[in-house]
């Protein structure tokens, strides 16, 4: 027993010492990762005239084009961006992100893009949402809520690591419950070998109403929903008040709301569609009405993405912007804040080329 118990002790410690190895590496930047870009502030401080903090989801995050071309192209500006934005989270998560990271930053700017197409769901969904009524039930699985955890949102491993966390975990989806449910055999393996999102797959299985739910909002579910999720953002901007500074609000359309080249993909997952998605606007609605009484800057993404439903600008068989997508996406945002934050209109410099 005590040759077992030294072996074990051992183990643990050659883990913990590995553990603390990797981390000091993964801080400095030797390693690529996550967390260290997003954390990477373009801009010095002592040149920056604005210091701009991003937060939201895998639609915005420092990694994607749109996060890329935002902190290259607004560096032009001399405005310091910092990155927060992790995927797999939502409004709780938002706010948890700007309290923990405001107070270190001292941004003069804080953007917070919204995605309609699960933000709502991902406060339904949420284990620290109680709506007060006893029928309520979740419609689909809980987003990543150990991301904006204290003592995991700060490990560069813990980020290095979630990716392989989450393959793994995906590794044990209920893929016989999907079959029985009627999802095509080989959009299944597709998903096993990671050709497609193998989340989405879990999501069609246990959230079939995914859709209908955050763009039509026609349950009173959807609608207590929406009550904390106009909490979660008025609190958010009381943070920002109290941290001297200013909000501004993104929202990411979802591909149904834009045109019909998902429909069938998503059919065939066995989600539950409905034609009036490419009509709706409601999420829009309600949050550009919510910002209007706040006077919070609201740009909405779904107009522009309408004006050009002739082009892809969704990645195919996912939820996600394609590389154009997000492009315009940047563009857009560039030049909102230009028109509707203090940021100087003059560049001081020359942006580079395009990133990939």
């Amino acid at each position: 027993m005590k040759k077992i118990a030294l072996a074990v002790s051992s183990c643990l410690i050659s883990i913990l010492v590995f553990g603390a190895v990797l981390e000091l590496i993964l801080r400095q930047g030797l390693i690529a990762n996550p967390q260290y870009d997003r954390l990477q502030i373009q801009v010095k401080h002592s040149h920056a005239r604005h210091k701009l903090l991003i937060i939201g989801d895998s639609f915005i995050t420092g990694r994607s084009v749109a996060g890329r071309l935002l902190s290259r192209d607004l560096a032009a500006y001399r405005v310091a961006v910092l990155n927060d934005a992790t995927g797999a989270t939502g409004p709780f998560e938002y706010l948890e992100e700007l309290k923990a990271i405001g107070p270190k930053f001292k941004p003069d700017i804080v953007l917070v893009s919204y995605y309609a197409g699960n933000d709502l769901t991902d406060v339904q969904n949420h284990p620290r949402f109680n709506s007060g009524a006893p029928n309520d039930r979740h419609t689909g699985p809980a987003i990543n809520t150990y991301s904006s955890r204290p003592y995991l949102r700060d490990l560069y491993v813990y980020h290095y690591l979630l990716p392989q966390i989450l393959i793994l975990r995906s590794r044990f989806f209920k893929y016989r419950e999907m079959e029985a449910a009627g999802i095509p055999a080989e959009l299944i393996e597709d998903a096993k070998a990671f050709r497609i999102n193998p989340w989405l797959l879990a999501l069609a299985l246990y959230g079939k109403n995914y859709f209908l739910d955050n763009l039509l909002m026609e349950t009173h579910a959807n609608m207590r929903a929406w009550e904390k999720v106009k909490g979660l953002l008025a609190e958010t901007d009381e943070v920002c008040k109290r941290q001297q500074a200013q909000l501004v609000l993104v929202i990411f359309p979802a591909s149904v709301q834009v045109n019909e080249s998902h429909f069938e993909f998503f059919k065939r997952l066995k989600f539950n569609m409905d034609m009036r998605t490419l009509e709706s606007a409601k999420p829009q609605t309600l949050l550009r009405e919510f910002c209007g009484a706040k006077n919070i800057p609201c740009l909405d993404l779904l107009p522009a993405f309408k004006a050009r439903t002739s082009e892809e600008l969704f990645v195919d068989k996912d939820t996600h912007l394609n590389a154009e997508g997000n492009r315009l996406a940047a563009k857009l945002i560039i030049e909102f804040l230009l028109n509707n934050t203090a940021i100087d209109r003059m560049k001081l410099q020359p942006a580079g080329g395009l990133p990939e």
